[in-house]
């Protein structure tokens, strides 16, 4: 009877061969078919001297999958922004991170599944930026003075945030539904931060305003101007409860 370590090597042996030609074929459940197969393979000279006998840990392959994940997002973030949404195409982005377009098939099946990676890295890193500024944050507008801080880091970020918005907008503009919902979760989260909701919306309707005007470069406040904006917007973020722009009297 083969061991298990043995059947094993057989198939690595076998999976091996078949990437550089088809002289796997699909074999029996018969072991010893297995075994007759493996010693054919270990007689070849041109397989190399050191055979893998274990499986990979699977945390190992998980970081392997999650690190080349993260090498196409960026490759498709680097096309956007320095090729235009236009080039934004599989094959690009498979050049750009330098892996085979099934690599880049076998993570994201389709372009609208690449953006809307793109749009989930996005938000995905922005509410841990949001966690951690969280932590360090207490007592009243905790919660928008970390959105503003989070909101702020993201403008320093490269690739540019901006691309994934372009890049859903120009493709399918449905793909920023999560997106949008994020939004809804964090003005509900303003709205209970102990301001008033009218004043903690505008407060967050303020910082999303710069953050557009930093990545699109709409005349964004600079240099000490834009440090005194900061200020203020963190003052207002730990005004009083009852503090709003009431309508005046008529």
């Amino acid at each position: 009877m083969m061991s298990s370590e043995t059947g094993y090597s057989a198939l690595i042996l076998c999976t091996m061969h078949n990437q550089e030609g088809s002289l796997c074929k699909k074999f029996t459940k018969s072991e010893s078919h297995v075994a007759n197969f493996a010693s054919l393979f270990l007689s070849l000279d041109t397989l190399p001297k050191k055979i893998l006998t274990t499986v990979p840990s699977r945390r190992y392959t998980s970081n392997m999958t999650k690190t080349t994940r993260q090498d196409i997002l960026s490759a498709a973030s680097q096309i956007v922004q320095r090729d235009g949404v236009a080039h934004l195409t599989i094959d690009a982005v498979a050049r750009e991170a330098q892996l085979s377009k099934g690599g880049i098939l076998y993570h994201f099946p389709s372009k609208e599944a690449l953006v809307s990676g793109m749009i989930m890295d996005h938000i995905e890193g922005f509410t841990r930026d949001l966690a951690g500024y969280l932590k360090e944050e207490t007592g009243r507008g905790r919660w928008l003075h970390a959105y503003l801080l989070a909101s702020d880091k993201t403008v320093y970020e490269e690739p540019n945030p901006v691309v994934c918005l372009i890049a859903a907008i120009a493709t399918n503009p449905g793909l920023l539904a999560p997106l949008q919902q994020h939004f809804a979760l964090w003005q509900e989260q303003a709205v209970h931060d102990g301001l008033s909701p009218a004043l903690a919306t505008i407060l967050r309707l303020a910082i999303d305003g710069l953050w557009f005007a930093d990545l699109f470069q709409l005349a964004p406040p600079e240099g000490e101007l834009r440090n005194e904006v900061l200020r203020v917007l963190q003052t207002m973020a730990h005004a009083s409860p009852d503090a709003c722009f009431a309508p005046s009297a008529t």
